[in-house]
């Protein structure tokens, strides 16, 4: 059952081992622990920012950064969006001032049934439509973080 969608930020946060050393060990830590419970799901939209942010800004080489996604993909289910999810990003950007495409990959996360979304983007603790944004990288959200993972 998929519990937590990934957003962008921790994918780079697990692949970059060469800025904030806690952000990276949380993150790494969180994929590997999703994966083995079989928990997790990722937005193809968080897979293709991961790929243009890696080799735009974090200099990641091509090859590297596909390789990446080419792991992640065998171990996660990886959602795509559809014209639904669109409305959804649209409205949520309008009536609750989310980012259109942070609303998109909450729109996908909420329609494979997930409860959280992991990222550092959202209000953390906010609960939208059944979705509740997480920041794994808080401390006071660690509990809470062993709670989903054991769901």
């Amino acid at each position: 059952m998929i519990h937590a969608g990934l957003d962008t930020n921790i994918l780079l946060y697990a692949a970059d081992n060469t800025g904030d050393a806690e952000k990276h060990r949380i993150a790494a830590d969180l994929l590997g622990r999703l994966s083995a419970e079989g928990c997790g799901l990722l937005p193809l939209q968080a897979l293709t920012e991961f790929y243009a942010v890696a080799t735009r800004k974090k200099h990641v080489p091509l090859e590297r950064a596909s390789l990446y996604l080419d792991a992640w993909s065998h171990v996660f289910p990886v959602r795509e969006a559809v014209f639904a999810d669109v409305v959804d990003a649209m409205r949520v950007h309008r009536d609750h001032g989310i980012q259109f495409w942070d609303g998109m990959i909450w729109s996908v996360t909420k329609r494979a049934g997930a409860r959280f979304l992991l990222s550092e983007n959202f209000q953390d603790g906010r609960e939208l439509e059944g979705v509740r944004f997480l920041n794994p990288f808080m401390q006071p959200n660690m509990r809470l973080l062993e709670d989903v993972l054991l769901l």
